[in-house]
């Protein structure tokens, strides 16, 4: 009797394994149903969920602007409103500046302040870069008949992703670790922001624009960062900053230059009833 009894443990042991394991499979495949670049495929993949969008982005393409401005305004928003959160696991003993024991009070509490919220910044900043990402993976995807705007697209790409990185590395250095619902809600608002213009006969000229003023924001935001950086005594954090900043003004740059281009050929194409949008 004992020896069935155990068999009958032993059964049921594998039997909950077996329901453990298909329950974190299950997890695992809704988790990727459910992440934003994802849930867009499917959704443009949807004809009937296409002709509705469609009449929504038809008006949005037309004045895609305000659009990119609430989209940034949005992201703003939301990582203000989570400022106050409690930092991640993620610890490092922070490095104090050697002359600090000699430093007068009111310099010492500038050093914290700005040290605080340069933390604070940075992990808006890795939000952002990821928000960057997003809309630069659809739009790299989509570029079919501009390929020098689609290298260039694809190019800085990279170089957000290194960028992200680089965010990510000043945090460590400070002794914290980046938001994973500040990086989600970025994630969020740049698949949102590139649906807005995806409907848009003309999206690769409003992608452009978008792109334009996206890049301002990222400078600014950087301009704001190195400036933190530097009354918080954090020099080496502003010298990585710097790098991203002198890419992202490159981008800004080359896009000015390059935009009258651009529509100088999507106007040729569609006159001679080509492929225009993208």
């Amino acid at each position: 009797m004992r020896h069935h009894d155990d068999e009958s443990s032993s059964d049921i042991e594998r039997e909950v394994a077996a329901q453990r394991a298909e329950i974190s499979e299950t997890l695992g495949e809704i988790k990727e149903r459910l992440s934003p670049g994802e849930l867009l495929d499917r959704m443009l993949r949807d004809s009937r969920t296409r002709d509705a969008v469609s009449r929504i982005g038809s008006a949005i393409g037309r004045n895609p602007l305000p659009v990119v401005l609430i989209g940034v305004g949005a992201l703003w928003l939301a990582l203000a409103s989570n400022r106050a959160e409690r930092p991640p696991a993620y610890h490092r003993p922070r490095r104090r500046p050697a002359s600090r024991a000699a430093m007068p009070v009111e310099r010492e509490r500038l050093m914290t302040v700005s040290r605080d919220n340069l933390t604070a910044w940075l992990r808006d900043a890795y939000a952002m870069e990821n928000q960057a990402i997003e809309i630069l993976e659809k739009q790299v995807s989509r570029l079919e008949h501009y390929p020098d705007l689609r290298a260039k697209v694809r190019s800085h790409l990279e170089e957000s992703h290194c960028q992200a990185e680089r965010v990510e590395r000043c945090l460590h250095q400070l002794g914290t670790d980046t938001s994973g619902l500040k990086t989600a809600l970025g994630k969020m608002i740049g698949t949102a922001q590139q649906l807005s213009g995806l409907f848009a006969s003309d999206e690769v000229l409003k992608s452009g624009i978008a792109d334009y003023a996206f890049e301002h924001y990222e400078i600014a935001s950087y301009k704001m960062l190195i400036a933190a950086a530097a009354e918080a005594g954090e020099h080496e954090v502003g010298r990585i900053l710097e790098e991203n900043l002198r890419e992202e003004e490159a981008m800004a740059a080359w896009l000015a230059q390059h935009l009258p281009e651009v529509t100088r050929q999507y106007l040729h194409r569609e006159a001679a009833g080509q492929t225009a949008k993208v």
